[in-house]
């Protein structure tokens, strides 16, 4: 697999999870949570993370609004290092900005409305 192929797939992988908080984000909001902070999947490249992290609506909003954004679990190991840059570091998440040829992934399945559930 070439170093491109797997940066897409990377960026495929956390638009999947991009997804799944998408959702989780609606059901608060539906359900009127009064909770300061929601619960997420870590949206790291991972497909076995399973590790969930909090954010409030207003720090969920900041992430999404950059498409080449993801928030990941506050450890090392959730980051590519090569893909990707930690732009933001909280104590209960960490945000990683997309680089090269996965931020354009990342960016392309927000544009083409990919659903992967």
């Amino acid at each position: 697999m070439s170093g491109e192929e797997r940066e897409k797939r990377a960026a495929r992988n956390e638009d999947l999870f991009r997804q799944v908080n998408e959702r989780l984000h609606d059901l608060a909001v539906i359900t009127g949570s009064s909770e300061p902070h929601e619960k997420f999947v870590c949206e790291c490249e991972q497909t076995s993370c399973s590790l969930l992290v909090e954010l409030s609506a207003g720090e969920y909003q900041t992430v999404r609004a950059n498409d080449r954004r993801f928030v990941v679990f506050p450890e090392p190991w959730h980051t590519s290092p090569e893909l990707e840059a930690v732009v933001e570091r909280r104590d209960r998440y960490w945000v990683v900005e997309k680089r090269g040829a996965a931020g354009v992934e990342a960016e392309d399945l927000v544009e083409r409305g990919t659903n992967l559930l």
